[in-house]
């Protein structure tokens, strides 16, 4: 299955950024969906999110 892509989705910069995935009913989950979905998530469970590095403490 061919990966979806979205406007702005840049084939060969994977790391470090969010991308679209598919859904099993077959739609497209969109990355920054994904993106706010997983830093929830570690949030909740043990980590500090911070909006840049300028926000982590010295």
């Amino acid at each position: 299955m061919p990966q979806p892509r979205l406007r702005g989705d840049r084939p060969g910069r994977r790391y470090g950024r969010a991308r679209a995935l598919p859904a099993p009913d077959g739609s497209v989950i969109a990355a920054a969906a994904l993106q706010s979905a997983a830093l929830a998530t570690l949030a909740d469970l043990f980590a500090v999110v911070v909006a840049n590095g300028a926000a982590i403490p010295d």
